[in-house]
């Protein structure tokens, strides 16, 4: 069957049926933000409420639009994008059978001890494919260059220039940095980005640790990046700021210990406040897309669900709560809803981690609003 909004649609309310008669008791649809999935119009989840379930509200999924922001940054800067292509790139030249099997033996060689890491291919939607195709450059590139510059001299012209082009762009301070920047930027998100994909974290959960990324984008150290970006192109033998048409090879990993004289060639210096401005301004693009996908009526949704947990800041809040029975059309009685506040309150609110637990310490007919 064709993969269209209708066909979607048909099977998912054919699944959906069994569990519960009653439509109105299904109040959400989660999905990604595909037109064929969110279209105002003729996407899934308008479907399904022409289809009588009227209360089921679309949430774009707060993974994926996480996921968006990094896709979205580098739309808005060609080096950012340039940097990832190139990460891909990589992936795909030692993915050919003679390549791969240099590469790992590469590995071999210079981490005796430790099994061969695989690079891998990002994906656009998912952060965490990103996060670790960066995490595995960065752990393994003095293999990498090892392997490429063994590639340079090639029998194969295709290989050979293939290898060469690789080499003229890794082997610049600037890629070096963004290779940094991403892998610092990736080792403290990825709490947020598992969090929001467990079906065991609760949704006040999910908030606190979105904010809490925002204020550590907030503190990044741009300088810190830059010293330990500066470190491994000192190590590694490498020279240029940016790409150039020339390059100067590298010293050999077999020659490390051996003392050898050469010209050092025409380099561009490295200007570290040019690499942390534009550090700056990718943050800043980052945290500007934050702020747009995790915007107050988009994560509004998140806000009022929450509501429901003592854990929650916004615990039983009257404004949230009028927003969300105004979305169903349901009566607001706000003396039962202030009297059953101070109630739970009273409890032991340390072992209620949902609202079934919430909702379990008080009787129905007490309170029926409420339910």
């Amino acid at each position: 069957p064709a993969m269209n909004a209708q066909t979607i649609a048909d099977k998912t309310v054919e699944l959906m049926r069994p569990l519960e008669p009653n439509p109105s008791l299904y109040v959400g649809q989660g999905y990604d933000g595909a037109s064929v999935m969110a279209g105002k119009d003729g996407g899934v989840q308008k479907l399904i409420k022409d289809m009588g379930y009227q209360s089921a509200v679309y949430v774009h999924c707060a993974s994926h639009r996480l996921n968006l922001v990094l896709s979205s940054t580098a739309e808005h800067y060609p080096e950012v994008k340039a940097f990832f292509d190139t990460l891909d790139l990589l992936h795909n030249f030692m993915s050919g059978s003679k390549r791969h099997a240099a590469f790992l033996e590469m590995q071999k060689a210079h981490y005796p001890n430790a099994p061969p890491l695989e690079l891998v291919h990002s994906c656009d939607t998912r952060w965490s494919s990103r996060s670790l195709e960066v995490e595995k450059v960065l752990r393994r590139f003095d293999c990498i260059l090892d392997t490429l510059e063994l590639f340079e001299d090639d029998a194969d012209a295709e290989t050979k220039l293939a290898a060469s082009s690789l080499l003229l762009h890794i082997q610049t301070m600037k890629f070096v940095t963004f290779l940094v920047f991403f892998g610092k930027l990736y080792e403290f998100s990825e709490f947020c980005t598992k969090a929001l994909q467990s079906p065991k974290t609760n949704v006040a959960t999910c908030i606190g640790l979105i904010n809490e990324f925002t204020v550590r984008l907030q503190q990044f150290d741009y300088h810190q990046v830059v010293a330990y970006a500066s470190e491994l192109s000192n190590k590694f033998g490498i020279t240029n700021f940016d790409v150039r048409v020339t390059r100067q090879r590298r010293m050999p990993s077999a020659f490390k210990s051996s003392h050898v004289l050469s010209t050092t060639g025409q380099n561009r210096s490295c200007d570290t406040d040019e690499l942390t401005a534009q550090l700056h301004q990718v943050l800043g693009q980052i945290s500007s897309e934050i702020r747009h996908r995790f915007a107050d009526d988009q994560i509004g949704i998140m806000s009022t669900a929450a509501c429901g947990l003592p854990s929650a800041g916004n615990f039983l809040c009257k404004q949230t709560i009028l927003k969300f029975a105004n979305l169903f059309s349901l009566q607001v009685k706000e003396a039962e809803l202030d009297v059953f506040k101070a109630f739970v309150l009273r409890q032991n609110t340390s072992e209620m981690k949902s609202l079934n637990d919430v909702l379990g310490v008080i009787d129905r007919d007490i309170f029926p609003f409420v339910y």
